[in-house]
């Protein structure tokens, strides 16, 4: 019963450990560009420091990528837009990178928009 609880526990806890991995910190996008390849975005945190995440090893932690092949790249770019022109906290869930090698970016596969509060 006893190892029943242990493996429970491992399990939430490796899961909330990969998800925190590709999710940045909180920051409000300072850049925003759009290109035939899609949308590139800078964070910066409260302090006005970058924001950085790498989770796959990208090879750059500081831009994030919206791929225009993305199957919600409408809404997400809706949602970095609006972010951008209210200047509101965001959080991005990257995951995956895309570019060419020594020149690739993490992507972002998700745009949270406030201050998330986990209950």
């Amino acid at each position: 019963m006893h190892g029943m609880w242990i493996f429970a526990l491992l399990a939430i806890l490796s899961s909330s450990i990969v998800h925190a991995d590709g999710v940045t910190g909180k920051g409000n996008i300072t850049f925003l560009s759009t290109e035939t390849s899609g949308v590139f975005i800078q964070l910066k945190n409260a302090s006005g420091s970058l924001v950085k995440a790498d989770p796959d090893a990208c090879g750059r932690d500081y831009l994030f990528m919206l791929d225009k092949n993305h199957p919600a790249f409408n809404a997400l770019y809706a949602a970095l837009l609006s972010a951008y022109v209210a200047n509101t906290s965001t959080y991005l869930k990257l995951s995956g990178c895309n570019g060419t090698p020594g020149n690739t970016w993490a992507l972002i596969s998700y745009v949270v928009q406030g201050d998330y509060q986990a209950p």
